[in-house]
């Protein structure tokens, strides 16, 4: 009861944009709660039958739909909105149980501002924590899912598992595969699902490489958040794409996180222009264009040796903070001079007391973000290349004489299966 009052109450009157949206009382027990927005999705109710094939967990779980627009949303949009409603209205209405009990909720005409998917996130996130405040439950799990997802059948039991088990864990994701034709492998649209999802894999494990703490992949769809976690970090953001990024990556640096391999979920792998960037929008473009390039993984490479000398900063003195800059790549000493380069790791050490402590702040200032920033910079310098090309040269460093495949969807294969155990 004091977690109740002490951090849930004040994050609600302060941060929630609604007040409760949910009439019926939760019932008792309940502890994990899934959110899922929807926005012109005609086969949600493919990722609802998904879930309520799970296997189901020992306590409670909700299923919070949040079927929205705004006032620029064209009419075809709201139209299909209201279908899904009433679908989803009936099918609740027969499907949902006390293990598992699904609420849909419709918000037309959001704010044209902020209307999105973050916004909606946000909503339906701030609505779980009020349903775990209601049942006294601080330990509560928020999972991030998405219209056009199905899920394992492990899913929701191996998410509670989890965090019964490990109750002090802030954050997880989990694997992911985008649905596939492999006898239609010439077909545009599945050429370029196939690209963007080696991009991926191709960003995660090169990002990974480099010693960078948190290579964790943010999709939307595809990660569970701890509510104390949720409400520490100020809460979901209201931002038209890319709400998941910026959100994870406020989360990590909690620690206690994870990588959960054994659950999988399927995003759609269809084109889309329902937000700037993101799958839907890559898989238009890369229709459009035929291609998909990236950064060159000899910037990857240039990360791996700036983030090793991490260790030595911490017990440098001036001439060798001076001596260790000279050493890094070009890259690394034009994207940061020299003055901002030795103000801020002195900065870092003066408030932190140990070598760990160091770290965790040195990767406060370069984190994803900066990570982000440095890649696009390059990109100014050196234009980026084929996607296949990228990862075929990541493999020679990663797993050197394992794989000389050429072909899309076979490079992807083997990054898959390679991504499991590395």
């Amino acid at each position: 009861m004091f977690i109740m009052e002490k951090v849930f109450t004040p994050y609600l009157e302060k941060q929630a944009l609604y007040p409760p949206l949910i009439g019926q009382e939760p019932h008792v027990g309940l502890k994990t709660i899934v959110c899922i927005p929807v926005y012109n999705e005609p086969g949600v109710l493919d990722t609802l039958k998904s879930l309520i094939q799970c296997r189901k967990p020992r306590l409670g779980v909700e299923v919070l739909l949040l079927i929205n627009d705004s006032g620029l949303s064209g009419p075809e949009v709201k139209e299909q909105n209201k279908q899904t409603f009433s679908e989803i209205t009936r099918w609740v209405s027969v499907n949902s149980t006390r293990e598992i009990t699904f609420h849909c909720l419709y918000k037309p005409d959001l704010p044209a501002k902020h209307a999105g998917v973050g916004l909606a996130r946000k909503i339906l996130m701030d609505e779980a924590i009020r349903r775990f405040k209601k049942v006294k439950e601080p330990l509560g799990v928020i999972i991030s899912l998405d219209a056009d997802t199905t899920v394992s059948i492990n899913y929701l039991s191996e998410i509670e598992a989890y965090f019964q088990h490990f109750p002090k864990s802030n954050v997880v994701t989990f694997h992911f595969e985008h649905p596939i034709n492999t006898g239609n492998l010439e077909n545009l649209e599945t050429k370029a699902i196939v690209l963007y999802e080696l991009y991926l894999r191709y960003f995660k494990l090169a990002l990974q490489a480099t010693g960078f703490p948190y290579p964790f992949y943010t999709i939307g769809s595809c990660f569970a958040v701890s509510a104390q976690a949720y409400i520490k970090q100020g809460g979901m953001n209201r931002r038209k794409a890319g709400e998941d990024f910026y959100f994870l990556h406020k989360i990590f640096p909690l620690g206690g996180y994870a990588a959960l391999k054994n659950i999988s979920v399927y995003p759609s792998s269809r084109k889309s222009d329902r937000v700037p960037f993101g799958t839907g929008a890559a898989v238009k473009k890369i229709v459009t264009d035929g291609f998909y390039t990236t950064y060159h993984p000899i910037y990857f490479k240039h990360l791996e040796e700036f983030f090793s000398f991490v260790p030595k900063f911490y017990g440098a003195n001036n001439q060798e903070i001076k001596a260790c800059y000279k050493q890094l790549p070009e890259s690394i000493q034009t994207f940061i001079s020299g003055e901002e380069f030795e103000n801020q790791i002195h900065h870092i050490k003066q408030n932190s007391a140990s070598e760990k402590t160091f770290a965790h702040r040195f990767y406060q200032w370069f984190d994803a973000f900066k990570v982000i920033k440095f890649l696009n910079f390059t990109h100014q310098q050196a234009p980026k290349i084929p996607i296949t090309q990228a990862c075929l040269l990541l493999a020679e460093w990663l797993f050197p004489d394992q794989t000389k495949l050429e072909e899309p969807y076979p490079l992807l294969q083997f990054f898959r299966d390679r991504e499991q155990t590395f």
